[in-house]
């Protein structure tokens, strides 16, 4: 048996995880989640999920910041071009203000890109 992909939510918000990782469990997908910046770059060391679900306006660290930091820590690109190419390496990033009815819809799709 496949294990379903790996979704991790980041988000100061614990109502949103919550909705969130029901809906997303009910699609099929395994879900983790992080309440931090800091921790979410612990859980992606961790777990290596198959898509980040980043909250853009936390707390302390902004989420499109974490993002730059996450990928940095995968390897995707290094202090040089992120700048440059922030846009087109931020693709298999979903965030939650896109509406509610296309986010499950999008995720495999942007699972299938990394």
């Amino acid at each position: 048996m496949n294990k379903p992909p790996l979704i991790l939510i980041v988000d100061d918000d614990a109502n949103f995880i919550e909705i969130a990782a029901v809906q997303l469990a009910k699609a099929g997908f395994a879900v983790d989640y992080a309440m931090s910046a800091a921790q979410s770059y612990e859980k992606a060391r961790l777990l290596s999920p198959d898509l980040v679900l980043m909250d853009i306006n936390m707390t302390g660290v902004p989420g499109v910041q974490a993002v730059m930091v996450l990928y940095r820590l995968a390897g995707y690109f290094d202090k040089a071009t992120e700048i440059d190419n922030i846009a087109d390496k931020v693709k298999s990033i979903l965030f939650p203000s896109v509406p509610e009815s296309n986010l499950i819809k999008d995720i495999p799709a942007n699972i299938n890109k990394k």
